[in-house]
């Protein structure tokens, strides 16, 4: 079973549960949203003509779930070479239909472009509105890593607007007679229930379309769940307070089991901290506890210690008489065994039990159960996987 495309690296045999905020995807699609509005349609913005031509039109191609369109800019003389470099740019890109907002609703409104040529450090006007006031030329573009590009704004009014918006590009340098070329795709609005940006994939999504099990066994209620700007590893986030995730109905009865996750503990060593529960008995847990140190509880625990403030690989495996605790690709070998182990029915991630605190602070990037003890060189070859990605030690 592959995981989805550009992680099919991770071991797979047994996996029952799994979700990954770095898959936009298949398994992190955003925090919810309502009243989506995407390919409202884009035209040439163009306030040098006599200088620029453009040239757009829409292709047969889709990203994130919305038509892309081609432009190509040609300077016509020395004004119009000048207007596209070095950031000289008087208003020459597209401007698109469905803007303004909902009253007293915050407004998020993203486009996603991709440059064929060199880009100015601001590659483009960001957010430009013929709304007094309505703009965000200080928010960078987020790279998505695949050679495409995010401009976005978050807007809040208590009037209902209809407006559209102007996104200008700006190339690096060009000359006479030579075609700029930039995709387009979007645009997208969403009337958000906070000032989180999501994550601008084409539909709605609620508290169970937000992240998506990967092995197709459990739906993911985010709905006391938090959420941090997405950045290139958009997160869910976790207050420590009364925040988690829970997971439908998997029934599996299992004799072993491997948890693992990716993390970054903001609570150290303050109290114990639950990343991976089983909840059907508010046992079988992959915990770290006060002494910063891995376990799972309540069957046992190991002495290595997981660093707070940075991401870590941490992971657990059970056997059926020892213990294999993980972390950042070191293992420690504890037996032990378990008679708790038994099945698994509801996962509650970042909490432990219904209300007693011991709630997880910070991000859980990652998150995975199999129903089998992953063997060494698995595990390793998990470790790697997103070693460079989290930047892990």
């Amino acid at each position: 079973m592959a995981i989805a495309q550009g992680y099919g690296s991770i071991a797979t045999n047994g996996l029952i549960f799994a979700y990954d905020t770095g898959d936009t995807y298949n398994s992190y699609l955003g925090r919810p949203t309502t009243n989506v509005l995407a390919n409202a349609g884009l035209s040439t913005y163009n306030n040098v003509s006599g200088n620029v031509s453009s040239n757009l039109y829409s292709t047969s191609e889709t990203y994130r779930g919305a038509t892309v369109w081609r432009q190509d800019l040609t300077a016509l003389d020395g004004s119009g070479a000048y207007y596209l470099s070095n950031g000289n740019n008087p208003g020459i890109g597209v401007v698109t239909g469905g803007g303004g907002g909902s009253a007293n609703t915050y407004t998020g409104h993203t486009i996603y472009f991709k440059p064929t040529v060199p880009m100015h450090s601001i590659p483009i006007y960001l957010a430009y509105s013929n709304i007094g006031g309505w703009q965000a030329n200080t928010t960078p573009p987020e790279n998505m890593g695949d050679g495409w590009f995010r401009a976005y704004v978050l807007w809040y009014d208590t009037v209902t607007r209809a407006d559209g918006k102007y996104w200008a590009i700006n190339p690096l340098s060009t000359s006479t007679g030579q075609t700029v070329t930039i995709y387009w795709a979007g645009p997208f609005r969403e009337d958000l229930n906070s000032t989180t940006i999501s994550q601008f994939v084409n539909g709605s999504r609620s508290t169970t379309q937000s992240v998506l099990d990967l092995s197709n066994n459990s739906i993911v209620d985010v709905t006391n769940a938090s959420f941090i700007t997405p950045a290139i590893n958009p997160q869910l986030n976790f207050d420590a307070t009364d925040d988690f995730i829970n997971t439908s109905f998997l029934s599996q009865t299992i004799a072993n089991v491997t948890m693992e996750a990716v993390v970054y503990d903001t609570k150290n060593n303050s109290g114990y901290r639950a990343i991976i529960q089983n909840n059907v008995n508010s046992d079988d847990a992959l915990y770290i506890y006060p002494n910063n140190t891995l376990g799972f509880w309540p069957c046992g625990g190991g002495n290595l210690t997981v660093p707070a403030n940075q991401w870590n690989h941490v992971a657990v495996t059970y056997n059926g008489s020892s213990f294999t605790y993980y972390v950042n690709g070191v293992s420690q070998t504890v037996n032990s065994s378990c008679a708790d182990i038994t099945d698994f029915q509801f996962l509650r991630i970042g909490g432990y039990g219904a209300a007693d605190g011991e709630r997880w602070g910070g991000q859980i990037a990652v998150a995975k159960v199999y129903n089998r003890a992953l063997s060494a060189g698995e595990m390793l070859q998990n470790y790697y996987h997103y070693k460079t990605r989290f930047g892990l030690t």
